[in-house]
């Protein structure tokens, strides 16, 4: 059974994070984790919990009165931005969390770790691959295979940049700086910059 007084968290409202204050006169219930059907996006300043996929997203519960939760569906924009739904935790609880249509969520960035506060941690699975010629091309991707595809599409699309239409072969781990700026970005990073 829900119980209509208990909230999951997972993003701008955990402790610490912009919206917090909301929950300040509420009953902090402990940490808890979503079961594996969920996916976490990015959005840029908050997040967007979506139904299917198989991430276990973290957060936490709180424990509300009727008041507070009226004004969590004002500030999540129930029922235009976010929906109130019942969910199930990992431990078997039936919390309500606000959750955004899967369609709408998937124009941000998955948060690989299922978790809003390591959304920025460093990500090893970025690879790139630069051309030179009289212009820098580099593209950067979350995996080797995923650079190496979209070296080939990059030869196809930018033929006035790039005096070969075969990809380079030679695909190397990007730097950490490198991987910040692909992580900003909804999906991947391109960067050109002319060679004097």
């Amino acid at each position: 059974m829900t119980n209509l007084n208990r909230v999951f968290t997972y993003g701008t409202l955990l402790k610490g994070e912009g919206l917090s204050r909301i929950l300040d006169g509420a009953d902090f219930m402990g940490e808890a984790k979503t079961e594996p059907r969920f996916t976490l996006y990015d959005l840029g300043h908050f997040p967007a919990l979506a139904e299917g996929g198989d991430q276990v997203v973290g957060g936490e519960v709180y424990h509300v009165d009727a008041a507070t939760l009226a004004q969590l569906d004002r500030v999540e924009g129930v029922p235009t931005l976010y929906q109130r739904k019942a969910i199930t935790l990992s431990d078997g609880r039936v919390v309500f969390a606000y959750v955004m249509d899967a369609e709408r969520a998937a124009h941000g960035r998955v948060i690989q770790s299922g978790s809003w506060r390591q959304r920025h941690d460093k990500r090893p699975g970025f690879y790139k691959v630069t051309w030179t010629t009289w212009h820098e091309v580099t593209v950067i991707a979350d995996g080797e295979a995923d650079a190496k595809e979209w070296a080939y599409e990059m030869t196809q699309a930018l033929p006035h940049l790039i005096d070969t239409y075969e990809a380079p072969s030679v695909v190397v781990p990007a730097t950490e700086a490198e991987q910040g700026d692909a992580v900003n970005e909804t999906a991947y990073h391109i960067s050109h910059s002319e060679l004097a």
